[in-house]
């Protein structure tokens, strides 16, 4: 896991290298997340980006999974690609098709590099080149995803008013430009505390985490799982054991 080059910074959250082998064929569950990401698979060569959605991203596998994960910010897609990460909800596309010829010829680059290192390095020369730093979100736009983030995010009224627009204008406009309605994106953030704190299991009861994420009860998250995850909390973490382990050994509890 690295962060990218200072200029990126802006544009790229991190990236995040995975090996998995020797597992037994099935399907890999991309959970919805508050982020556009952007995969380079070396097992099956492939570069592509996914963009904001509230269904799983099932993706099946041969028992093994090999590449890096890119997680852009809210400023990448346009910055990057050239695209609002709206032009992408609930969809994949091919790198080659937004620049064309540049995801063959990263996954080529990337492969065949030793180490996790060079592998990021060719990432930040590639994504320096297409950098277009003008190509920028509305202002207003940044300034509503900042306040959603934050931990007690505002209402949609109120959200409309600190940024100068009427509630049905800062819809649509954050939907184009997002992926998403503020409302479904709101959803998304607290689905993402649950996976944090669902990690923590069995050290923290799941109707405790189902509480510290905002859920009214652990009913109401098993309900929201079902429909963000395609499954329960228990049967992801059987799933995807060895990434979920990797990556909570990295996070404090929320």
């Amino acid at each position: 896991m690295r962060r990218p080059h200072g200029a990126l910074r802006d544009y790229v959250h991190r990236y995040v290298g995975y090996r998995i082998e020797g597992g037994a064929p099935g399907i890999h569950r991309g959970l919805p997340s508050r982020r556009p990401e952007f995969l380079v698979r070396f097992d099956e060569p492939a570069a592509f980006i996914a963009g904001l959605r509230t269904r799983p991203a099932l993706v099946p596998h041969g028992g093994r999974h090999n590449g890096i994960a890119i997680d852009l910010t809210v400023r990448g897609t346009r910055a990057l690609f050239g695209i609002p990460a709206g032009a992408l909800t609930g969809a994949v596309a091919g790198l080659d098709d937004l620049v064309h010829g540049c995801g063959r010829r990263l996954v080529e680059r990337v492969a065949e590099r030793a180490t996790w290192e060079e592998r990021f390095r060719i990432l930040d020369e590639t994504l320096l080149a297409s950098l277009r730093p003008r190509r920028e979100p509305a202002p207003e736009i940044l300034r509503a995803w900042q306040l959603l983030t934050d931990p007690e995010p505002p209402g949609v009224g109120s959200l409309a008013r600190e940024v100068g627009w009427s509630r049905r204008h800062l819809t649509e406009m954050f939907r184009r430009e997002i992926g998403l309605p503020p409302r479904q994106f709101l959803r998304v953030l607290r689905f993402e505390r649950s996976c944090r704190l669902v990690r923590a299991v069995p050290r923290m009861p799941m109707t405790e985490a189902a509480l510290r994420a905002g859920y009214y009860d652990h009913a109401h998250m098993l309900h929201e799982w079902h429909r963000l995850a395609g499954c329960r909390p228990e049967q992801w973490l059987a799933e995807e054991l060895l990434s979920v382990q990797a990556e909570a050994d990295r996070r404090p509890l929320p």
